[in-house]
């Protein structure tokens, strides 16, 4: 069931109101795009297919959006039908992102947010496999407008969402923090570097880019890091909890054995071993999802089978994020 959309809760985004509103009128979700489902949706045109707002607008309500969001100060288009619902806005992104934040407040899901320079496609897909076993998860596809369509896929969510988990893309540090604003995560992730792809220097100095994501976090939020990496120990705003080998991880793994195709290893403080179907490699996103899953409740048994039961096929590879990393390497100097 799509996430619905009262006239209370998107007036709370808006100055004025133009056409008719029934008492009854709700929105299924948000569309921004011509190739998005816009039937009875609350459509919001932001030009980021090249088209003006008012041929996005018109074509929108031609397929069949239920209303609009309109910026203010410019003019409605002359096409538009007599009495279509427009709840006018000082600025439709900033409208967008505010009613995502309303609909987080009111829905108040857990938010986990995933970031870094690789296996962010990795951890992300663990996590929503091992609590997608307890609770309904909802996992955040974004394309390359990342905060809007951040927003989108969320406010078309179903209302019972217990779990968010959001890839927050380090495209630009200004774009990490504003993901973070936007919704606030309850547990966030930063994923280790490629191995032997970086100098030292470099490597500290986007460790500082990805503490971005803690822009909004409070306090007592979480955050997970790399606890083998020098690059990940400063002065976080947040609680980081570090996943590793060395002494002072909090998730400390113990006697690792590859064989096969399958990693056994033990963690401390929990007295099991974990015989896992995936290679040394795709140790630290385990470890990442079992510190999560242990946080938000689960037993270790049951993130044991739910991690047994994920077959490493249907991961998804990283290539992506890597080619990001080589692309934001070309633009520097060291």
């Amino acid at each position: 069931m799509k996430t619905i959309l009262d006239a209370s809760m998107i007036e709370t985004v808006g100055i004025l109101v133009h056409g008719k509103v029934s008492p009854d009128f709700k929105g299924k979700g948000v569309s921004i795009n011509a190739g998005d489902d816009i039937e009875e949706s609350l459509f919001i045109p932001l030009e980021t297919s090249g088209c003006s707002r008012e041929q996005l607008l018109l074509s929108a309500v031609q397929q069949g959006a239920a209303a609009s969001l309109w910026e203010q100060g410019i003019e409605l288009p002359s096409g538009l039908p007599p009495g279509f619902p427009v709840f006018e806005v000082a600025d439709c992104r900033k409208a967008l992102h505010q009613l995502t934040k309303n609909y987080l407040m009111e829905l108040d899901p857990t938010v986990i947010a995933v970031t870094g320079f690789g296996d962010v496609n990795l951890t992300t897909a663990l996590i929503a496999a091992v609590l997608g076993t307890k609770v309904k998860v909802h996992a955040v596809e974004s394309g390359g407008h990342h905060a809007v369509d951040l927003c989108a896929s969320i406010l078309q969510m179903a209302s019972d969402t217990e779990v968010i988990i959001c890839k927050a893309a380090m495209n630009t540090t200004a774009d990490l923090a504003e993901v973070s604003g936007i919704v606030e995560p309850s547990f966030a992730v930063i994923t280790p570097f490629p191995d032997g792809q970086l100098p030292s220097e470099q490597k500290v100095e986007l460790a500082a880019e990805c503490a971005r994501i803690e822009a909004g976090m409070k306090a007592s939020s979480v955050l997970l890091v790399d606890g083998d990496d020098i690059s990940f120990h400063r002065n976080w705003k947040t609680d980081a909890i570090k996943c590793g080998e060395a002494e002072d991880c909090l998730f400390q793994v113990k006697m690792i054995v590859e064989q096969q195709g399958r990693t056994t290893f033990e963690l401390t403080g929990i007295h099991m071993s974990f015989t896992l179907p995936f290679s040394k490699k795709a140790l630290k996103p385990v470890l990442f999802t079992i510190a999560i899953s242990v946080h938000l409740g689960m037993i270790a048994e049951d993130i044991h089978q739910a991690l047994s039961s994920v077959h490493p096929s249907s991961l998804p590879a990283d290539d992506e994020v890597q080619q990001m990393l080589v692309q934001k390497d070309k633009n520097r100097s060291f």
